[in-house]
């Protein structure tokens, strides 16, 4: 995501080894340096390196207001996607230096600021600042974009099949599934976004969209399937951190035939499918992830009122996405939504977006909505995104509110003579159960979504008369908040 350093102020660590200041006729400088969107540049002002500085940490400070040693008229602050440090000897020096450069503690006062400590990729620290806040919920899940516009992954050759993956993509993947296991969350990569689908453009030689024909040309549609699914899938097909995969975000923004409010979508997409290719697209991506997998399948749609697009496809969770101005479209979503029950879905659904910024509603409000609704989860838009929608801090207190009380899942417990029965909701995340701190041993747990039945009498089960406390463990390694409960 590009970042705005426009007037920003920064600072880093740098340690040089001896000799590399040079002489005072031709001395070695640092300089901090950006890049914008199409590559273009800006070099700011150089500090030289002078003897004192060497063998030794120094901080270096700088700010992009202040006028550049060289600049590309090109260059944008306002989109910027890479930024870093040049140390500079003159081809005239004879700076006689071995060793090391270590640069540490780079951050930018921007809002947020960023901070690179070089102790722990991004992506963990973005993940264990997610496990503060949602690590007690019975299921704290992420949904990730994995292909997006195309722009990086997959690889494609000159008539636009798919060849596979470049030689650091499956590392990083694992890398990245290995940090959602290292801090406990569970995983929806997302295969494509609807941007997949508008006109091709060309960024720093790139191309970004353009991609429709691997939707609509069946060679080419299989050459997605076998060369970028499939090899993806088989990785990872019997990873539990991976609760779903979800074909395409918002599909119904790139599908021709499907009527919208022009008033709530994105601008048009440039070349859009029609509504039997995304189908069939859906479909075989679907038993190609189960010809290798029980991971769920799930397509992110844009709305409530299209879900029944996706019916017969063979997903095993259903999705949409709701923002205020849909209460107002033709014809509207309105909030609370209605029940999950008069969708008559054949499987369970959640609500895969809802903003956490432009909203007049609470994070405590769309998940009470959820789960009174009869949704199996719901996820907050966006912590990465930076647009209009997304202030994950905003949010931060209501999240963990809520998942310090996921006790309220629980209804009713009635302890009898041979069983103890708990009803409630979305127990299929429920992996353990003890009475008053009493683990209970797993072969007597019978767990339905909506019902826990724990056979044994009460003695048994660590039930006392009086009060009694109920815990839930949960697939994530959380437990629930103590019920209450009298015998």
């Amino acid at each position: 995501m590009p970042v705005n350093v426009k007037d920003t102020a920064g600072k880093f660590s740098v340690y040089l080894p001896q000799g590399i200041s040079g002489s005072p006729s031709t001395p070695s400088y640092i300089q901090p340096f950006f890049k914008s969107e199409g590559f273009f540049s800006w070099y700011g002002p150089t500090q030289n390196i002078t003897p004192d500085r060497e063998n030794k940490w120094t901080d270096v400070e700088f700010n992009t207001s202040a006028p550049p040693s060289f600049m590309d008229p090109g260059y944008d602050p306002k989109r910027i996607i890479f930024f870093g440090v040049k140390i500079g000897i003159s081809d005239r020096s004879d700076a006689p230096f071995k060793g090391v450069i270590y640069i540490d503690d780079y951050v930018l006062n921007t809002d947020p600021p960023i901070t690179f400590d070089f102790e722990m990729l991004e992506v963990e620290k973005d993940f264990a600042a997610l496990r503060q806040s949602i690590g007690q919920c019975a299921a704290p899940v992420v949904r990730v974009f994995v292909f997006t516009d195309g722009r990086a992954a997959p690889e494609f050759d000159l008539n636009g099949q798919v060849t596979g993956f470049d030689e650091y993509f499956m590392q990083d993947f694992g890398e990245f599934v290995a940090i959602a296991k290292r801090q406990n969350i569970l995983l929806i990569p997302v295969l494509l976004d609807f941007l997949w689908f508008d006109s091709a453009k060309l960024e720093s030689g790139v191309q970004l969209g353009g991609r429709s024909d691997i939707i609509r040309d069946p060679v080419k549609r299989r050459s997605f399937l076998d060369s970028a699914l499939k090899p993806l899938i088989e990785n990872y097909c019997d990873e539990p951190q991976i609760l779903a995969w979800e074909v395409v975000n918002e599909p119904e923004w790139a599908m021709r035939d499907v009527p919208k409010d022009p008033s709530v979508g994105p601008p048009n997409i440039g070349d859009p499918v029609t509504i039997s290719e995304m189908q069939e697209f859906v479909r075989l991506c679907a038993n190609t992830i189960h010809a290798c997998s029980t991971q769920k399948v799930t397509v992110g749609s844009a709305r409530r009122v299209w879900l029944s697009y996706w019916r017969g496809l063979g997903l095993d969770l259903y999705q949409f996405h709701w923002y205020d101005k849909f209460a107002q479209a033709s014809p509207p979503d309105v909030f609370p939504w209605a029940p999950y029950s008069d969708l008559g879905l054949d499987k369970p659904c959640i609500v895969g977006e809802v903003p956490s910024k432009s909203t007049q509603h609470q994070p405590l409000d769309f998940l009470n909505a959820a789960s009174i609704g009869g949704y199996d989860g719901l996820l907050l838009w966006s912590y990465r995104a930076g647009d209009d929608f997304s202030d994950f801090d905003r949010s931060r207190g209501g999240l963990e509110t809520w998942c310090r009380t996921s006790g309220m899942l629980v209804d009713k417990i009635e302890s009898a003579k041979k069983k103890t029965i708990v009803t409630g909701r979305c127990f299929d995340w429920v992996v353990g159960v003890s009475f008053n701190d009493k683990p209970v041993e797993t072969e007597r747990l019978t767990i339905t979504p909506n019902q826990i039945v724990v056979t044994g009498k009460p003695k048994q089960l660590g039930i006392v008369s009086g009060s009694n406390q109920l815990r839930l463990k949960f697939k994530s390694g959380a437990l629930s908040s103590p019920t209450s409960f009298e015998k």
